[in-house]
């Protein structure tokens, strides 16, 4: 439908975003290690929607949140706890001790 240049991405089901075929969160993760010294695999890329999932994928650990679609949880890494159980602060008290203890 937008041909080469742009992609179609649904976040919501009311939501359609079109995105540049160039401009991804996934090449924005790549970019932002590489220019900050960062080694990729200590990377983590969190989302909740489709326009996440680039970055999900490229990310050292990837994270869904428990509302994403099921696309975007098995894509993922980890799946955050829900809030009522700690949500992303009980993830990264787990994952990240040093941090968070």
């Amino acid at each position: 439908m937008v041909g080469d240049a742009a992609r179609l991405v649904m976040t919501r089901t009311d939501y359609l975003e079109i995105i540049p075929s160039v401009a991804s969160k996934g090449a924005a993760i790549r970019f932002l290690a590489e220019h900050l010294n960062v080694p990729f695999t200590e990377t983590i890329g969190i989302g909740d929607q489709e326009n996440d999932l680039e970055m999900i994928e490229a990310a050292g650990l990837g994270i869904a949140m428990p509302g994403a679609p099921e696309t975007v949880r098995q894509a993922a890494g980890r799946v955050s706890p829900p809030d009522e159980q700690g949500g992303l602060l009980a993830l990264f008290t787990e994952i990240l001790p040093q941090y968070f203890a």
